[in-house]
């Protein structure tokens, strides 16, 4: 036997605390075999964290086996927070890199703990957890995220979030969860939503004859919500195109959205066609997609400023984060605006090092970033030398 992969596990049965006989835990511990083997001899029977701890603290077993524990993950709140309660347990548990904040030794026999659920905004998402009245610990360590549909009405909306909410949490276990619908529905009207949904706008650009449909959400970060994207034949007829969109905007899946700007869309849409079919591009085609980058650009920064917050929350987004920058970079350099980029290429850089000799991803990326910084210094070294 060269590894012993144990789970360390809480007696019930053997506890002081359960049949009140002392405030504190004793030898109400013991060990099983992960995997079902029969345990070492020594290893049997209850003992007490002090004791588990001389035993396996070191990671191994009468130094020539090499030791893999766990806690019982079968164990539902409040049962799991028995392991935080005894001082021996969280140093051993330590060892074994679970980290566990003290609890007052009883907590894991109380029946009265309710979760305090809060939520904010995202973006399109909202986030959302809860904390435990007794142990003052979220009910996951990530925050759950839940995306929002401009679709739908008030109602609809608040309904689907608590309805997210109570398939994890059970309502009576949710502190004034008659509060919880109130307070979800000023938090929705606070986000655009009533008798209908949010207002969005449509925006349309088009390379060549490959056309791009987003639908914006009007406010803050004006985020985007939905990308349609379509090819116009050489021998379809414009005005089957329009047609088409018109139709979607009043039966079809864009009539489902609170749109305000209809007119200019199809306006807008109109003129890219006519620049198709004369071979030429309108002066209202290139303000067009200046907007069109213009928000796009604005859509970007609003997940970056996301991205950054969640980095600092300990969430797992580098990648994500520097997908975004890089795609930032990318934009400003297609406009040339390379005094810009710069600092990007160096946040990049930083969020991606760490994690560059771990993923395959980063490692990619960060080439990637590396070569667009390249391309920034080497078109500014040329713009120096023309000015001389």
């Amino acid at each position: 036997m060269n590894e012993l992969k144990l789970i360390l596990v809480h007696d019930r049965n053997s506890c002081s605390i359960v049949s009140e006989r002392f405030q504190s835990h004793i030898k109400c511990w013991k060990l099983r075999e992960r995997d079902g083997f029969d345990l070492p001899v020594s290893l049997e029977g209850a003992m007490t964290g002090e004791e588990l701890y001389r035993l396996l603290s070191t990671g191994t077993f009468e130094d020539k086996v090499t030791v893999e524990l766990e806690m019982d993950d079968s164990l539902e709140r409040p049962d799991i927070y028995v392991y935080q309660e005894d001082s021996w347990i969280r140093s051993l548990l330590r060892k074994y890199n679970i980290f566990l904040s003290a609890m007052g030794e009883g907590s894991f026999l109380r029946t009265d703990e309710l979760w305090e659920v809060f939520f904010f905004a995202q973006g399109n998402r909202v986030g959302w957890n809860a904390q435990s009245t007794v142990s003052g610990k979220k009910w996951t360590k990530y925050d759950k995220s839940f995306t929002m549909d401009p679709t739908k009405d008030l109602d609809e909306m608040c309904e689907e979030f608590i309805d997210v909410i109570t398939d994890m949490i059970p309502s009576d276990k949710i502190v004034e969860f008659k509060s919880l619908r109130a307070r979800s529905d000023a938090f929705f009207k606070s986000l655009g939503y009533g008798d209908k949904g949010p207002l969005c706008r449509l925006l349309v650009s088009n390379e060549g004859r490959d056309f791009t449909v987003r639908i914006i959400r009007v406010g803050g970060n004006e985020e985007l919500v939905l990308t349609n994207e379509f090819t116009v034949e050489p021998d379809e007829p414009s005005e089957a195109v329009l047609q088409g969109l018109i139709g979607e905007l009043t039966n079809g899946g864009l009539s489902h959205y609170n749109i305000e700007n209809t007119d200019d869309f199809l306006t807008n849409l109109s003129d890219l066609l006519d620049g198709l079919e004369g071979d030429s591009t309108s002066e209202s085609m290139k303000e067009e997609n200046t907007s069109v980058e213009d928000s796009f650009e604005g859509e970007l920064l609003g997940v970056i400023s996301e991205y950054r917050m969640e980095l600092k929350q300990g969430k797992d987004v580098t990648l994500y984060l520097a997908q975004t920058l890089k795609q930032l970079a990318t934009l400003r350099v297609e406009q040339e605006r390379f005094d810009s980029v710069s600092e990007l290429v160096d946040e990049c850089r930083a969020v991606l090092g760490p994690r560059a000799t771990q993923s395959g991803e980063a490692q990619r990326l960060l080439l990637e970033i590396e070569e667009l910084g390249v391309q920034v210094s080497s078109v500014k070294g040329q713009q120096e030398e023309q000015k001389k």
